[in-house]
């Protein structure tokens, strides 16, 4: 791999060439929930993810044939978290950057092809589901709206989803 730096790849892109959307399963605390998270990761069994550098969270890259490229998080029946869908407007850093030491290291080859319905299908098969934001959580964060709407935090979430607000007036944000 050539060495370049740290850098983004931006999610949610549509890719001309392979005609699917760009979206990543981005798996956090691997350690925690292992059977399911091994589970999730065997979806992708020779496929390309990257390690991030904690070594305990790793990003699933999948070209799905559908525009439905909103954000969210991918959940247990019993609700619990364990991980996030990343789609249009968001970010992963790269793999090979290095952050304090520690590569983002890439593993397998070829990207995931597969349908939106046969990947949420599988999920469903291993006991995870899809569940997509509404509002400022679903939209592209390189184009922030400009409604005087409350949303959540751009950089920590809310569970309210009104903690943050942008003043079109003198185009400040407020958290």
């Amino acid at each position: 791999m050539l060495k370049v730096g740290n850098y983004g790849i931006r999610t949610g892109l549509y890719i001309d060439e392979y005609e699917r959307d760009l979206v990543i399963l981005d798996i956090d605390k691997l350690s925690e929930h292992k059977e399911i998270k091994d589970r999730l990761i065997e979806l992708y069994e020779g496929r390309f993810k990257v390690l991030m550098a904690s070594g305990n969270s790793i990003h699933l890259y999948t070209l799905l044939d559908t525009q439905d490229t909103r954000n969210g998080k991918f959940i247990t029946s019993e609700g619990i978290v364990l991980g996030d869908y990343l789609g249009k407007g968001k970010q992963v850093i790269g793999p090979g950057s290095n952050i304090r030491g520690k590569e983002y290291k890439m593993l397998g080859k070829g990207i995931f092809y597969i349908s939106y319905r046969e990947l949420t299908s599988k999920l469903e098969n291993i006991g995870v589901r899809i569940r997509h934001f509404e509002g400022l959580d679903n939209e592209n964060i390189f184009e922030a709206p400009k409604t005087g709407k409350a949303y959540a935090s751009l950089l920590h979430g809310s569970r309210t989803r009104k903690n943050t607000t942008f003043n079109p007036k003198n185009g400040n944000w407020r958290c």
